[in-house]
């Protein structure tokens, strides 16, 4: 897919009102034109085109370079239909205006509409005209319509101009849809990967049929110019069958080889198997050992140590020293305690208070055995 900047030359003279080519001259240029500005950013989105007018006081350029596609298709409805082509001029001015093209990688070239006759030059205006475009490294197609009287000049102009197959030139039969013909033409079928050679010319309709399938045999017989998208998804579903295809005879031989050494690995499957159930058995049988260890414990232990444990909290109780009092009582509060009781606070009357809280809690003892036994 070339990159390239392409100039668009549309010719707006009063012979462009006709209705000879359907809907009519002018209206045929427009929708050729818009098919040259999708498939030409289809091919490489980098492209850019240009739009420019040939007759009317002068030449004069609509749109200068770009890939905006809504941009261009409305340009060309704003050009006014007057005046007479000057063909030679409007191409210098082409040429000029791709000179200054702000991608230097781009391959120049200028697309030229004529739908009106060329009066006023010679064989040798367009042999100069080719050379200088060739030297320039521009080319050039030019599309033909409604005067075939303007052929020798053309032709004159693109032989000159041709560099390796890089200019066309083609003429649109009468009555015929420009756009329609365009579409097979090598304007955009030979950029486009068609089987269309570089020296054919236009005027024929698009294939149909059996000659459809051999020229877009990888698209399934489908014209990527006219439909591209289906044409793509096509090719990709053709691809993907070929792959299965491909891949089928080794799957198959692969399927064969794998029973052969299933029974060799059986065997040792089985081996490998075995030993897990027995390995389950011994630790339920240990589980279940120690589970009955455990009751056996447990029973000699309530029969031997039954009642101990029942009178050990009062045995602890019996043997706890006791605590001194000195550290544990306020002497301020056991004073005031004192008072109100009417007890002098003297070492003999505290010493006999205690006395007889002793004697108390003895009896209280003696009395919690002999209600034990």
């Amino acid at each position: 897919m070339g990159l390239e900047a392409v100039m668009l030359c549309i010719d707006n003279s009063e012979w462009t009102r006709n209705g000879d080519y359907k809907p009519s001259r002018f209206e045929g240029q427009q929708d050729a034109a818009n098919l040259i500005c999708d498939a030409k950013t289809q091919q490489n989105p980098e492209s850019t085109l240009g739009m420019m007018s040939m007759a009317g006081k002068r030449p004069e350029i609509f749109l200068t370079q770009t890939n905006d596609v809504g941009r261009l298709l409305s340009t060309i409805s704003k050009m006014p239909i007057h005046g007479y082509i000057d063909l030679p001029r409007a191409v210098k001015i082409a040429q000029l205006s791709l000179k200054h093209r702000q991608n230097k990688n781009q391959k120049q070239r200028i697309i030229v509409f004529i739908g009106s006759p060329i009066e006023g030059f010679e064989d040798n205006d367009f042999k100069k005209l080719g050379k200088q475009l060739r030297k320039n490294d521009v080319a050039i197609d030019v599309v033909n319509f409604g005067h075939p009287e303007n052929i020798p000049l053309l032709t004159t102009l693109v032989e000159n101009t041709n560099k390796n197959g890089n200019s066309h030139i083609t003429e649109i039969n009468y009555g015929a849809n420009i756009a329609d013909t365009i579409i097979t033409s090598p304007l955009v079928a030979y950029d486009m990967g068609g089987d269309i050679p570089p020296s054919a010319e236009g005027g024929d309709q698009p294939a149909t049929g059996a000659s459809a399938g051999g020229q877009f045999a990888e698209y399934g017989g489908i014209d990527p110019n006219i439909d591209p998208e289906l044409a793509m998804a096509i090719r990709i579903s053709l691809e993907e069958e070929k792959n299965k295809n491909s891949q089928a005879p080794s799957e198959n031989k692969e399927g064969d080889s794998k029973p052969e050494d299933k029974p060799a690995d059986a065997p040792m499957e089985a081996k490998e198997d075995t030993p897990a159930e027995p390995i389950m058995e011994e630790q339920d049988m240990e589980e279940d050992e120690d589970y009955e260890a455990a009751l056996e414990e447990a029973k000699l232990l309530s029969m031997q140590g039954g009642g101990e444990t029942a009178e050990q909290p009062a045995k602890e109780a019996e043997n706890k020293p006791e605590e001194d009092l000195e550290g544990v009582i306020n002497e301020e509060f056991l004073g005031e305690l004192m008072q109100d009781l009417g007890v002098p606070m003297t070492d003999d009357a505290i010493k006999g208070c205690l006395e007889e809280d002793n004697k108390k809690d003895d009896k209280k003892k003696d009395e919690d055995k002999k209600e034990d036994k």
